[in-house]
């Protein structure tokens, strides 16, 4: 249950690729404690910046609202997301591959098509896009889940567009999975074939036991900060490797077994104070088991019992 980030959807047409190339790139929450103004203005680029892109405020909602970019529009962000990659930062967030489509569109001098997802939220399998403004994406000023939304027209804050806040509010099944594996034949079957009931048969049973499969990992994670309380003091995640890293490196020889070090190294990509996360899973757990029943999901291959 989470609010979708509102990512940047790329794709680059490149001569001699049968499929285009694409991927995302969370350019907004990639960026350091300094401002996207103040880094613009510390490069030297904010007349550029100006001169380049619609005026919207924040500045950035206006890099995407034209595509493909221009040379320079490309040119421009490529220097931003050059900037970023150059800092230490816990996740790439996408930054590095658009960087790379932004560099090759330059030289290559090809179209790259960009598009910034609206904002949104996805809870138990459905998908539900906010109210927000069709034309740089921003979200609309109002109580997100107070319906119903005001249909007349209201201008957008961010860049001064006229739109309706209830013609962009839609929702959504979503399932968090393309396809299905029979525990028995391994058949590997897309989802789109089983019915809506068997779709979410097989979305609460993994999750059901995705969550399972957590709160055991949890207790292993328990055990092992009641062993060593030392390394729960340290949520930060960035500063949390260097700290097993060294906590490795001084252990006595055999005093870590090999769960141990799974815990370990489970660790260094995660960070979550225990209680909380622990308690957090069990909700979701008692939740999803409300909804597993005893009606079976058939495997299009074997006929079985596809889990």
């Amino acid at each position: 249950m989470s609010e979708t980030r509102q990512s940047i959807n790329w794709e680059l047409n490149v001569p001699g690729l049968k499929t285009a190339l694409s991927g995302w790139c969370s350019l907004f929450e990639a960026k350091s404690e300094e401002r996207l103004e103040d880094q613009i203005a510390r490069l030297g680029l904010m007349e550029r910046f100006k001169a380049a892109f619609p005026k919207t405020d924040p500045i950035y909602y206006g890099w995407f609202m034209e595509s493909p970019l221009s040379r320079e529009q490309a040119e421009l962000i490529f220097w931003i997301a050059a900037d970023l990659s150059a800092l230490p930062c816990e996740y790439d967030y996408g930054v590095r591959g658009f960087q790379a489509a932004l560099n090759l569109s330059i030289k290559a001098d090809l179209d790259l098509f960009v598009k910034l997802r609206p904002p949104g939220h996805v809870d138990f399998g459905s998908y539900t896009i906010h109210c927000h403004c069709p034309r740089c994406k921003a979200r609309t000023p109002i109580d997100r889940w107070k319906h119903p939304f005001p249909e007349e027209d209201t201008e957008c804050l961010v860049c001064g567009f006229t739109y309706s806040p209830a013609a962009t509010w839609s929702q959504q099944r979503s399932f968090g999975f393309a396809s299905a594996v029979c525990a028995q034949c391994h058949r590997i079957s897309s989802i789109d074939i089983f019915s809506e009931e068997d779709r979410l048969r097989i979305e609460h049973y993994l999750y059901y036991r995705r969550f399972e499969a957590e709160l055991r990992t949890l207790h292993l994670v328990k055990d092992f900060y009641e062993r060593h309380p030392q390394l729960e003091q340290n949520p930060s995640l960035f500063k949390r490797r260097d700290v097993i890293d060294g906590f490795i490196q001084q252990a006595p020889l055999g005093a870590l077994n090999a769960t141990d070090m799974l815990i370990l190294e489970y660790l260094k990509n995660h960070s979550f104070k225990v209680v909380g996360r622990e308690k957090s899973v069990r909700e979701r757990l008692a939740v999803r088991a409300l909804y597993l029943d005893d009606q079976i999901v058939l495997c299009p291959g074997c006929h079985g019992a596809l889990f």
